[in-house]
């Protein structure tokens, strides 16, 4: 399964952090930078967990990672990393739903047991 329109594999344990710059066209600089500064080996060392970044090439930047505290770890490094260099940013933190096939804010509970997955597909309203 795929999320929307950033290709990215994922399954039902993946996490995702959007990074809007407010500033236009800075993605790909924030990307660099992000890069540079190797985010992903910060999180790993701090939790054990892994960090893919991607971008949508204009203001948006996307940090995918397998649990909800390297997404809290990524979205601390990323902030601090874009301050110290004057830009701003808003963050949002979505689950992928694998009942829904789509990524939807972190507080959203996901399906609990085999009865309440079946009550959520799709195909069974």
């Amino acid at each position: 399964m795929t999320g929307e329109n950033d290709g990215a594999q994922t399954d039902s344990n993946d996490w995702r952090v959007t990074v809007r710059l407010t500033e236009a066209g800075a993605a790909h600089q924030a990307m660099t930078a992000l890069s540079a500064h190797q985010v992903e080996d910060e999180v790993h060392q701090r939790l054990g967990g892994r960090v893919a970044l991607g971008s949508d090439g204009a203001q948006g930047l996307f940090l995918y990672t397998h649990t909800q505290d390297a997404a809290a770890a990524a979205t601390a490094s990323v902030r601090e990393l874009l301050g110290s260099s004057g830009q701003t940013a808003e963050f949002t933190v979505e689950r992928w739903h694998p009942v829904e096939e789509e990524w939807e804010p972190a507080d959203v509970p996901e399906p609990a047991d085999p009865a309440a997955i079946q009550a959520d597909a799709p195909f069974s309203r």
